[in-house]
């Protein structure tokens, strides 16, 4: 196992906590113009030792110093700024997703051929381009919309149409919102596309819509009429690149559930979630997770890593008889969100198991003892 450095920082009350696998030597600064900030740190571990640079600059004073004993693992200092405001949680929703219209949006800007291709994440074929020639490129309201409407309405009103009759909203929930002939719908985790701009014509067999070149699945017929057929294409299963080739956005299965939870805690405020899988390989299998905090900024070693959800988690099996009752009992306690990871629409494969290898990876970066856990069964990470 080689040296690792974590870092937390705690923005609201301005504090950056330190913690490593191996010995804090000193934290410096690079600049000897300001010496009372920190940027340096000095970790010795199997008896080397490493510089990393922090993530957070530090304030530097007797307090830090008296800190540093012999076989120190952990380090409190204050941050250069002392407060910063806790991101507005549709703002961090908008920052999670790398393929939000905001993202690709300013990447149309920053390109001076003025496109970007959506290649297939498989081949890398190009699929179909968004360029500043689409009239519009517009998102999709909240999935869970139609929740939120029943929520405000305690009766639901009808909708005039002249020359018509009244419209319920029972009838336009049941209508699909659907793309212009030219236009570009981005939903949560999925595009809306009609074929007539794609580059080539996918392969669409049994309601699916497959790669023409390779032949993965890319998502599903969304709708289909006379004029043209909509697409649903998953983000997860495309790569989108600039015209130089030069930057790389996708769309991982940590960004979907990270998102999903982040919408859950601003619909319903909830903040504990059981994680599932549709795959009959993975029947009882539970991922059980308690957000504590949202829009965290950590560092591990070299790496930044912002807007994070600070989370709690267990692996259960409803197979398992004390696992079940565990779980039964927080849920007397709690209100508690399902999240299905690969369900028969999606179909990701391999999703449930992704999710749990991301987050021990992070677990086993950020823990170096028991302490850090709860009663040794709830784990830290982040995602």
């Amino acid at each position: 196992m080689e040296a690792i450095i974590f870092v937390e920082l705690l923005s609201n009350i301005g504090v950056v906590q330190v913690h490593t696998n191996g010995e804090i030597i000193s934290v410096t600064n690079s600049d000897k113009f300001k010496s009372d900030i920190g940027n340096q740190i000095t970790i010795a571990y199997n008896g080397q030792s490493k510089i990393y640079k922090l993530p957070f600059e530090v304030i530097l004073n007797e307090d830090v110093v008296n800190n540093l004993n012999v076989n120190n693992k952990t380090l409190r200092c204050k941050y250069l700024i002392n407060r910063l405001v806790k991101p507005d949680i549709d703002d961090l929703i908008t920052k999670r997703d790398s393929c939000s219209k905001s993202h690709l949006i300013k990447a149309l800007e920053n390109d001076g051929n003025g496109f970007l291709t959506v290649n297939c994440f498989n081949c890398l074929v190009e699929l179909f381009r968004i360029d500043k020639n689409f009239p519009k490129i517009l998102e999709l309201p909240d999935e869970n919309w139609r929740e939120m409407m029943d929520l405000w309405h305690c009766h639901k009103p009808d909708i005039k149409k002249d020359n018509e009759k009244n419209i319920g909203l029972d009838q336009i929930f049941s209508n699909k919102i659907l793309p212009k002939y030219d236009n570009l719908l981005i939903g949560d985790s999925y595009y809306l596309i009609n074929t007539n701009l794609f580059t080539k014509d996918l392969k669409i067999t049994n309601n699916k819509v497959y790669c023409y070149n390779c032949d993965k699945l890319l998502g599903s017929v969304y709708n289909l009429n006379d004029e043209h057929t909509t697409c649903k294409i998953l983000k997860q299963k495309v790569v989108i690149t600039n015209s130089n080739l030069k930057i790389d956005i996708k769309y991982e299965i940590y960004d979907y559930l990270t998102l999903t939870i982040l919408k859950s805690i601003k619909n319903f405020g909830s903040r504990f979630f059981t994680v599932k899988s549709k795959k009959q390989t993975n029947f009882g299998q539970v991922l059980l997770i308690w957000c504590f905090d949202y829009g965290v900024r950590i560092g591990i070693n070299d790496v930044k890593l912002e807007n994070r959800l600070k989370i709690m988690y267990q692996k259960l099996d409803e197979n398992n008889l004390n696992d079940k009752q565990t779980l039964q009992n927080l849920k007397l306690k709690h209100n508690f969100e399902e999240i299905i990871l690969e369900d028969e629409d999606l179909e990701k494969s391999g999703a449930f198991e992704m999710v749990i290898d991301y987050i021990e990876k992070i677990n086993n970066n950020v823990v170096f003892d028991k302490s850090a856990n709860i009663k040794e069964s709830w784990k830290l990470s982040y995602i």
